[in-house]
């Protein structure tokens, strides 16, 4: 009895299906399509739904090949026209797409992306367009291809992108703008338009005194052309024209513009770095320069400090006066305080120059930050033997304007020896950086000249290596043979060797464990008797 297998022959199988879904009403909806129409269908690029649908019904479940009931139809969608109810999944529905459907859909959109690009972006120096694959390589793997986004939006953020990675730009449009000459309004508009955006030049200007009408050609940015769309319209018998959508430099590379490419971008980069030198410059000389404000400040205030000090202990120390006593002993009085009062300044200053004489000599070259502990330290002892002579001055009035002149003298002194001691220890810093610098030069120096006795060392050596190889490659490769020891000339004599009976003979020998002969020995004698090989 044969076994007989039966299949269903009421089934078409679909193949190549991409399944668009839909759940709505608590029912599913699927309708079965081919794949890459869908995402045609939905761009606007297919508009046949025959194209795009393998079947026109509508299924409940594709997979099993159920088909949806048509009063679930009804029900949902409020109708029965299967054909209105599949543009409804097509645009609204969910697709299922596979790794492969959907890696061919990024490659199609970069390919589109690098395309636009290169059509409309231009080198911003030389004005010449990018091929496909120089696009793609800038792009590399960074950028990020949305499938569902515009491909003009992409297009745009994509050249925002690639501004960060290599020169390029958005090809300028060549447009003609007409207008009335009656209005003098409308060129100052043109001019003021012109003067605000840099991407904007008028390349030529002409006016017909026949029909009163001025024309001006102009390249602007793909950017500005709804602005001047809208100048155009505001203006009396305003038009504007498209002359060029791209605007490229065509034809054969020169050497000439080549050179000239090449030297304008050197003095961009030049120019760019000049700038970019002189702004660090001006940025340390205002640091410098707002240090030593600081610093100068900061002794100011310190001196200002020690004078009203001395000031207050001296109208302490001073005795009352008498408004009954006489005229004559207030007059007495001021000569004599005022002298002692100018040995006590005398007395300040020099002890101040010894303190500061001290620390100078006691500061280190080599370390920077012994430097500025000293620097702080200098002013507090100051101002602490200040204070200690202004308590032990008692009965003293407070001094004349001669007095004044010497405080002030001495101030200023004081000043300029700081000033001099910081100029002082910026030109150790600065020496020291020099001695740092030479350090390096005389151990680089030190190590070429190294180098340069081990050349020396191995130069005898690989001299005679090449006079060895000179002579083998003048006289020709010597080879010798094991087994009788013989040498030759070149490589014909020593592969005739091996078929010579005095090479076979020795090796007869060499078998019997004795020793071989000479050519010439072999010669001289009948060998087989003689030497006994058998």
């Amino acid at each position: 009895m044969s076994r007989q297998i039966n299949q269903p022959i009421n089934q078409v199988r679909l193949t190549n299906v991409a399944v668009v879904r839909m759940n709505k009403g608590g029912k599913r909806f699927e309708i079965a399509c081919y794949r890459n129409k869908v995402m045609d269908y939905r761009q606007g690029l297919e508009t046949d739904l025959s194209e795009v649908l393998q079947t026109d019904r509508i299924f409940a479940n594709v997979s099993k090949g159920e088909f949806a009931k048509h009063a679930d139809l009804q029900k949902v969608f409020g109708t029965k026209n299967e054909e209105s109810i599949a543009q409804t999944i097509l645009t609204k529905g969910a697709l299922q797409v596979s790794d492969l459907e959907r890696q061919a859909q990024l490659e199609n959109t970069l390919a589109q992306i690098a395309t636009w690009v290169a059509s409309h972006c231009v080198h911003p120096t030389s004005q010449r367009p990018y091929t496909i694959s120089q696009v793609k390589y800038a792009l590399g793997k960074q950028y990020q291809v949305q499938p569902h986004k515009p491909i003009k939006k992409q297009y745009l953020d994509c050249v925002k992108f690639l501004k960060t990675k290599i020169p390029i730009e958005r090809a300028k449009m060549e447009l003609a703008l007409s207008y009335s000459t009656t209005t003098p309004e409308a060129q100052e508009q043109l001019e003021k338009l012109i003067a605000d955006h840099e991407s904007l030049s008028l390349t030529q200007q002409t006016s017909n005194s026949d029909n009163e009408l001025t024309r001006c050609v102009l390249l602007a940015d793909p950017s500005l052309y709804r602005l001047l769309d809208d100048l155009a319209k505001t203006l009396p018998e305003g038009k504007l024209e498209i002359l060029r959508q791209v605007v490229t430099l065509e034809g054969d590379v020169d050497l000439e513009m080549e050179i000239e490419r090449k030297n304008q971008l050197q003095q961009q980069q030049q120019q760019q770095q000049q700038s970019s030198n002189k702004k660090e410059e001006d940025s340390s000389e205002e640091d410098t320069a707002a240090a030593i404000l600081t610093q100068q400040m900061a002794r100011k205030a310190t001196i200002q400090d020690d004078d009203d000090d001395s000031n207050d202990s001296q109208e302490e120390t001073a005795p009352p006066n008498d408004d009954d006593g006489d005229d004559d002993d207030e007059i007495m009085v001021v000569p004599v305080n005022s002298r002692k009062q100018k040995k006590k300044q005398n007395k300040k200053a020099k002890r101040r120059q010894q303190q500061q004489q001290q620390s100078s000599n006691a500061q280190d070259d080599d370390s920077s930050e012994e430097e500025d502990a000293d620097a702080q330290v200098a002013p507090k002892a100051t101002i602490e033997n200040d204070s200690d002579d202004d308590e032990s001055q008692e009965e003293a009035p407070p001094p004349n304007d001669d007095d004044e002149n010497l405080v002030i003298a001495a101030n200023r002194k004081q000043q300029q020896q700081q000033q001099s001691k910081q100029n002082k220890k910026l030109s150790k810093k600065a020496k020291r950086r020099l001695r740092e610098e030479q350090a390096e030069r005389d151990a680089q120096k030190q190590a070429e000249q190294q180098r340069q006795a081990e050349r020396n060392k191995l130069q005898p050596i690989v001299q005679a290596n090449a006079a060895v190889a000179a002579e083998s490659a003048t006289t020709g490769a010597v080879k010798s043979c094991n087994t009788c020891g013989g040498s030759f000339p070149n490589a014909a004599a020593y592969r005739a060797h091996f078929k010579s009976d005095w090479h076979r003979f020795n090796q007869k020998l060499k078998m019997a464990g004795r020793p071989p002969v000479s050519e010439r020995e072999f010669t001289l004698c009948d060998a087989e008797s003689f030497f006994g090989a058998s």
